[in-house]
């Protein structure tokens, strides 16, 4: 009897443990908000809103883009500010295409999203832009606050590298 209870128990604690675990495709609601925040954050950081980007993330996100890592809304505020008072900034365009969202509890969800990013020394327009920068995918984890769904984790990730080439 003992050894039955026990059991029991520890197939309850498997099947809690299987179902938390589990994610499942975002509905059309969720995914129409968080393709929303991946696409705001393309707009806002191409043209360099550094408030409106880091409003886009929870207060303690972390942020990682070319091996660096930002934490916190005020690290991440300012990464885009440094890049708006750089005249060596390049422009750019954070072409976005492929999402995929998940949910893995009411509040949590993850993402992955294509990106093509071009660049361009400044110069007036039409800039002549001769390769990407980048591409790659967005690996998110997304929390819904008080505020909304918002951005808690985000990590860019080369899947074709451009840089130091002609």
């Amino acid at each position: 009897m003992r050894v039955a209870r026990h059991l029991s128990g520890l197939l309850l604690l498997i099947a809690f443990v299987t179902v938390q675990a589990q994610e499942i495709p975002a509905g059309p609601e969720l995914r129409a908000e968080l393709s929303e925040l991946v696409l705001n954050y393309a707009y806002y950081r191409d043209v360099l809103e550094a408030d409106a980007v880091a409003d886009l993330f929870t207060a303690d996100a972390t942020m990682t883009v070319l091996g660096q890592t930002y934490t916190g809304r005020a690290a991440i505020r300012q990464r885009i500010a440094d890049a708006r008072s750089n005249a060596e900034e390049p422009v750019t365009r954070h072409l976005m295409s492929t999402q995929r969202f998940f949910q893995s509890a009411a509040d949590r969800a993850r993402g992955v999203s294509y990106v093509a990013v071009l660049g361009a020394p400044q110069q007036e327009l039409p800039i002549r832009s001769e390769r990407f920068l980048a591409v790659g995918e967005y690996h998110d984890e997304f929390v819904r606050t008080s505020q909304g769904w918002k951005i808690a984790r985000r990590e860019f990730v080369y899947v074709f590298d451009y840089r130091d080439q002609p």
